[in-house]
């Protein structure tokens, strides 16, 4: 599947962009949610052999939009894709201590330690994850940190938002007036995912209506 190299792709909800967008910042969360059990043992792994009181992290995507992406990590009901200028996004978070890696997929057969450094292991996981094209940020600090890592961002960095495929039009068009109206100073754009109903599909079954079955 396509990478792209100049925008990052976060699956998130609609209260976390409206919270991104109030507070110019993007929020690093605690791994010891995650739906995969495997990977958050890497990061309690890594993060108790390194001594760490404080391991946070944010999952993006450099792959196209996929039907996956949209089930996965988002709902029906709020689901967003916030694309970040991929340059603009990784000198933020280097200037804020965060690190910005591509995550490698493993097979069973290549789990050897020795082959792996500590300092990878927030960035390795099952190779039947592998579709996601994950490309994660993680803060890491030895201290305890009362509160989650905000890093603050210019709203530029942001160059679209795109709303989730199954919300109605009369919705998205409420949705992205709201969205509009708190990206202050920024130009990015708000548009509405056509994954499961695409015009160009339809103009491509309409060129069927009338052609005769043995053309």
């Amino acid at each position: 599947m396509t990478e792209s190299t100049k925008v990052f792709r976060r699956y998130t909800d609609l209260a976390s962009l409206l919270d991104m967008l109030h507070r110019k910042s993007i929020t690093l969360l605690r791994p010891d949610t995650w739906d995969d059990r495997n990977d958050r043992l890497m990061m309690e792994t890594y993060a108790n052999r390194l001594k760490l009181k404080t391991l946070l992290a944010l999952c993006l995507t450099s792959r196209g939009e996929t039907y996956h992406h949209w089930k996965v990590f988002t709902d029906k009901s709020n689901g967003v894709c916030i694309h970040f200028r991929r340059d603009e996004f990784k000198h933020a978070m280097e200037a804020a201590d965060v690190k910005v890696e591509k995550v490698k997929y493993l097979k069973l057969g290549e789990l050897v330690a020795e082959d792996h450094l500590i300092e990878t292991l927030p960035f390795l996981k099952r190779f039947g994850f592998g579709d996601e094209g994950e490309y994660r940020a993680v803060y890491q600090n030895k201290a305890a940190e009362e509160h989650l890592k905000q890093v603050q961002i210019d709203l530029n960095i942001i160059e679209r938002v795109s709303l989730n495929p199954w919300m109605p039009t009369p919705v998205f068009e409420s949705v992205r007036a709201t969205i509009e109206a708190q990206r202050q100073d920024a130009s990015f754009t708000v548009d509405h995912s056509s994954l499961i109903d695409n015009r160009r599909w339809r103009q491509f079954a309409s060129q069927y209506e009338n052609k005769p079955r043995w053309a």
